[in-house]
């Protein structure tokens, strides 16, 4: 009986089903070679990527997950990351070459399950070691991305992603005093080929898209955050990458801080229950913010020359801004220069212990956030953090030009 390949189309209103179903059959969750199912049903898709199967009548043989991998003469290429079922399956060269004339695309081989080999890096940055993790410090992510997250086996990262030939688009650890003090990674992501007028001179065809950075504990608020993320721009921008994106949570108070105050990133795409799970982070639906990373913009090159040591904004510093506190009405005329949005100073504390609450308020930040946050006449951008004594506000910067984004407000940038 011949073999039948087909691609998952993610489009369709079954992709989120059809995944979690292959996952199951690839050997879930103990297949510590498999990517977490949120990542597969959701970012995945987001990024360019896509699923293959290989099927002998009912029988599963062969799956592999397609990533994106670069741009050759303009055209796109992909890692397949090669899973086998049957011992008589196509290895994961024949897969490759059936997936490239499925696709019309030069797709690059990867088994997991192969020998690794890795090139671990070194970069001082200031008490830390900063570069690509070796073989051993590889091994070592997946328990401390448990730690950090309290995460179960089958929402782990595997290990092997850092491998060169695996071609992430961002990998990185921070070493001190012989341990993992930190970590980061993300992957390449696919944008549109031709330039339209908002990314002015950007590259926008290949970005990054960054999905875990993680502290260990014992070594929180020393700034660890800022400065991985500051290598991460540095070699981004050697590999020819000025855009990085990344998703967070609306109402956490610690990553405004960092992405916003810090980075100088913005965000003008937001959604609502963006990710299925729960857990000890989001016990309530997980929405989110996609941050913009605009590496080469003005006003990103002023804050980073701050070091990570930049002040929060005061309310006050936000004239005829509209303030709108927990609950408010969300029914008000937005056409303030500026609007405040409050959020908790402790989204996950909230949640722990008053859990109605923390439901309400994240219905309520939904909705406004649904209405308000874009690009466009009447809109708003999410560029700061203020607060007001004890109380906490994301600032929307209302959207007049294309300006906004790369030089910020010249008064509040």
């Amino acid at each position: 009986m011949p073999l039948e390949y087909k691609i998952l189309d993610a489009s369709l209103p079954d992709w989120a089903e059809q995944i979690s179903a292959l996952r199951l059959q690839l050997g879930a969750p103990e297949n510590q070679t498999l990517f977490p199912l949120q990542y597969l049903q959701v970012t995945l898709p987001s990024i360019g990527g896509c699923a293959l199967t290989a099927t002998q009548g009912d029988s599963l043989v062969a799956a592999a997950f397609l990533f994106p991998r670069d741009l050759q003469a303009g055209e796109r290429t992909y890692t397949l990351r090669y899973h086998a079922l049957d011992p008589q399956a196509p290895d994961a060269e024949a897969l490759a070459r059936t997936a490239g004339g499925l696709l019309g695309a030069q797709i690059y081989p990867y088994d997991p399950s192969a020998e690794a080999v890795y090139s671990g890096s070194h970069s001082q940055v200031g008490d830390y070691d900063i570069g690509r993790p070796d073989s051993a410090e590889a091994q070592q992510i997946p328990a401390l991305q448990a730690e950090i997250w309290n995460a179960q086996a089958g929402f782990l990262y595997p290990s092997d992603l850092h491998r060169p030939d695996f071609r992430a688009g961002s990998t990185l650890v921070a070493r001190r005093d012989g341990e993992i003090a930190g970590m980061l990674f993300g992957f390449y992501r696919f944008g549109q080929a031709e330039k339209v007028e908002w990314w002015g001179d950007y590259r926008a065809d290949l970005r990054i898209e960054s999905q875990i950075l993680g502290i260990n504990p014992r070594f929180r608020r020393g700034g660890l955050g800022f400065s991985l993320k500051a290598q991460q721009r540095r070699e981004a921008l050697a590999d020819g990458i000025e855009i990085i994106h990344w998703t967070v949570d609306p109402l956490q108070l610690p990553n405004a801080l960092l992405n916003m105050s810090k980075l100088g990133a913005v965000a003008f795409d937001f959604y609502p229950n963006y990710y299925p799970f729960r857990n000890a982070l989001n016990q309530v639906s997980a929405s989110r913010f996609r941050l913009t990373w605009l590496l080469r913009a003005p006003r990103v090159e002023r804050r980073l020359e701050a070091e990570g040591k930049r002040r929060a904004y005061q309310l006050s510093d936000f004239p005829d801004a509209v303030v709108l506190n927990e609950g408010a009405s969300c029914a008000v005329q937005l056409d303030a220069p500026f609007l405040a949005i409050e959020i908790p100073g402790d989204w996950t504390a909230l949640q722990n212990s008053q859990l109605e609450r923390a439901v309400r308020w994240r219905a309520w930040s939904d909705d406004l956030l649904s209405r308000c946050v874009g690009l466009g006449a009447g809109k708003y951008v999410i560029m700061d953090v203020a607060n007001a004594g004890d109380r906490w506000y994301i600032v929307g910067h209302r959207y007049n030009d294309l300006s906004l984004l790369f030089e910020g407000n010249r008064t509040y940038a």
